[in-house]
């Protein structure tokens, strides 16, 4: 399972425990009784189910096109209404079937009317930000004709360092975000490779791969299957990927080393 994917994992979890014990608290201190396992189950059940959806984005956001701006808006609004929609219908059935509440006074598919309103608002807030954690904001904006910037700031712990395209090795897809590669070191950014390869000299990266982009300049050998670097790295390499490497070093050598 990738880093991220574990970590919405965790923070549903945690939420939904949380949210269990809320409501627990909140109705013992009222004077009812009902069983902290069985909310904890319930609650679970209904937020849980956040992660398949997740797993559905991702898959989503990986196949957008850069270059499909308002048809990518298009989708993303879309997908985002439906799986808004499902959750909340599932929400009613689920507590309705589920909920401890259901024998309580002033509850309707037992939940008070009050909790439909305050869930909707964190189902908002929640698929926001997992659309947000994917990079997909990014991948919606429109691209640009020209790179965005000559320096790109990556975090190391709290240091912000500034990175050279010329002195990138290579880039590659990790989880749903991209990592560079220096000579002594290696950086991960918060969004997606397809996004990165837009910030990046045309001239100098290639995409070899569909998961990695190799500045030519530092580009050692090739061979069918893959491509060697000057340090001593090998990178898969398809047979696209290697034809656009070819096409790049029969224009014009490098500028950049």
């Amino acid at each position: 399972m990738q880093l991220v994917e574990r970590n919405i994992l965790l923070f549903l979890g945690v939420f939904s425990i949380f949210m269990g014990v809320l409501i627990y608290w909140r109705e013992v201190y009222d004077g009812y009784s009902l069983s902290l396992g069985g909310v904890l189950l319930w609650q679970g059940a209904i937020w849980m189910v956040w992660y398949p959806m997740f797993k559905g984005m991702a898959y989503v956001s990986l196949k957008l096109d850069r270059n499909e701006t308002h048809k990518n808006k298009y989708i993303i609004a879309v997908l985002s209404v439906t799986f808004l929609s499902a959750h909340y219908g599932y929400y009613f059935l689920l507590s309705d079937a589920l909920s401890p509440l259901n024998p309580f006074p002033k509850t309707v598919y037992g939940v008070y009317p009050y909790f439909f309103i305050f869930y909707v608002m964190i189902d908002i807030i929640l698929i926001w930000s997992l659309w947000a954690r994917l990079g997909t904001f990014k991948i919606l904006e429109d691209k640009p004709s020209t790179e965005l910037e000559d320096i790109i700031t990556v975090k190391k712990g709290s240091n912000n360092i500034l990175v050279r395209p010329e002195e990138i090795l290579w880039v590659a897809a990790e989880d749903y975000y991209a990592r560079i590669h220096i000579k002594a070191d290696s950086f991960l950014i918060r969004e997606p490779l397809k996004v990165l390869i837009d910030r990046l000299p045309q001239d100098d990266f290639v995409q070899i791969h569909r998961s990695t982009l190799v500045h030519k300049g530092f580009v050692e050998s090739y061979s069918p299957q893959a491509v060697t670097l000057k340090n001593g790295e090998s990178r898969r390499a398809s047979k696209a990927g290697l034809k656009r490497l070819q096409e790049k070093f029969e224009a014009r050598p490098s500028s950049g080393v």
